[in-house]
């Protein structure tokens, strides 16, 4: 599941900023984001193994120089979890909501466009 976060910063704060964690916790489900040796951050008991692509944490929220890779998403991704409010057309690939709150959307991710794009494969897990 990937995350988007679609929330300014508050003052020094970013409100709900690490809610997707508890997906992982309540359904085991797999976030890019979390802290990790890997990434250089001091934890020395988690590190991904395979890492899946994940675009920059704050691409909806502060211009990047470096473009979503939607097809990656496609490929990598089953499902995304979008923090409300957001706005549909940011979102670059087909989708349909599965389920939301007042805090969130949960969109399922058209994986054909992974299989339509020649030399990506989707990911197995």
């Amino acid at each position: 599941m990937l995350p988007v976060y679609t929330r300014i910063r508050e003052g020094t704060r970013f409100r709900y900023r690490e809610v997707d964690s508890f997906a992982v916790i309540d359904r085991g489900a797999y976030i890019p984001y979390m802290f990790s040796g890997d990434q250089g951050q001091p934890m020395k008991y988690f590190r991904y193994v395979n890492r899946r692509y994940a675009p920059p944490d704050n691409w909806y929220t502060e211009a990047s120089s470096m473009p979503v890779d939607w097809q990656a998403i496609a490929c990598d991704y089953e499902f995304l979890l979008v923090l409300k409010p957001f706005e549909p057309s940011r979102i670059g690939l087909a989708t349909k909501t599965v389920a939301e709150s007042s805090s969130a959307t949960l969109l399922s991710v058209d994986r054909n466009l992974c299989s339509s794009v020649p030399g990506l494969t989707e990911k197995q897990g």
